[in-house]
């Protein structure tokens, strides 16, 4: 019987006995090492892979120097140069371009302060915007009060429009007959006559007459814009006369902000009065130009050398920038 299974088992067509014998039938050619020849092999191995590395890194780190020194060479050559480029341009303080920025801004703005012709000017340009935003806001109201048809009011805004174009299509003739104190004077003179007639409107309630109060914006406003724009080319320095431009616009939004403000309180408490107010107001600013402030309007030869004299830093502080 168990022959029969030895049999079975060395005869039989499933897989793993033909697997076990041909497992078995290599492994029977196979010679067999012994425990101090796997031991040799393995320290052979070992020797062999260690120097090949050792070889590996050295070539490694030869390559790198190699190729890193020429680059170094490069680097120091250019440093070389640099030094010496440095030492023969002149040494200037390199500052940050919002600190530059400040500092011209802060120059500026001493430069205005210390003109006492500037000065003028702009308190001038503050009392005339602030008065004249009784008519752009004050006068549209107490005409609603008084029932105005739309008709007269649209009529009174095209004259207001209209009258400002030949004024400064004319303005290089006008600049040559005239000076900027004449000029100064005919637009408060002007706006005076504006105010007279509104409180003449005020109490009598004859509303036609928003027409010739609005053909006057032109004398007043225009000529003022005018001259103050031309004037301010006169006494500002050289190199802050953009600034000077940006002032007078910064100047006029600011009065007109202030004067709308303060004409529609007083408006509210007085009603009609308060064109009364404003008329004394210009009255007194009209006399103080006239007899107190003689020289508003007049261009000085000598404000602009001193202003220049003081403006020899901030000269220096716009070649810094631009040569940075």
């Amino acid at each position: 019987m168990s022959f029969f299974f030895a049999a079975l088992l060395a005869f039989s067509p499933f897989p793993f006995s033909r697997a076990k014998s041909s497992t078995s039938r290599n492994n029977r050619f196979q010679p067999v090492k012994s425990t101090d020849e796997k031991r040799f092999t393995s320290e052979v191995r070992r020797a062999s892979s260690s120097k090949s590395g050792a070889h590996a890194e050295s070539d490694s780190e030869a390559g790198a120097a190699g190729s890193s020194e020429p680059a170094r060479e490069e680097s120091q050559a250019l440093a070389h140069r640099q030094n010496n480029r440095d030492e023969r341009l002149p040494r200037l303080e390199k500052k940050p371009p919002s600190r530059q920025r400040i500092e011209l801004l802060l120059g500026n703005l001493k430069l205005f302060l210390a003109s006492r012709a500037l000065c003028v000017f702009m308190a001038n340009l503050l009392a005339m915007y602030v008065l004249l935003c009784v008519f752009e806001s004050v006068v549209w109201l107490h005409l609603e009060r008084l029932h105005c048809p739309r008709s007269i009011v649209g009529l009174a805004t095209t004259c207001q429009t209209i009258v400002e174009y030949p004024l400064f299509f004319y303005s290089k003739q006008i600049l040559k007959r005239y000076t900027h104190r004449q000029l100064f004077l005919i637009a408060h003179a002007s706006l005076l006559l504006r105010l007279v007639l509104l409180v003449a409107l005020g109490y009598s309630g004859f509303m036609f007459l928003i027409i010739p109060i609005q053909l006057l914006h032109g004398l007043s406003f225009g000529v003022n814009w005018l001259a103050s724009c031309e004037y301010v080319q006169h006494i500002a320095p050289p190199h802050i006369t953009a600034s000077a431009q940006s002032a007078i616009s910064t100047t006029s939004v600011i009065a007109s902000a202030l004067g709308t403000y303060l004409w529609g309180v007083v408006y509210e408490r007085h009603n009609s009065l308060s064109f009364l107010v404003a008329t004394a107001v210009e009255l007194v600013v009209f006399l103080s130009i006239l007899f107190l402030v003689p020289s508003l309007g007049v261009a000085s030869a000598t404000s602009a050398p001193a202003s220049e004299s003081s403006g020899v830093e901030m000269v220096r502080l716009e070649s810094g920038k631009s040569q940075a």
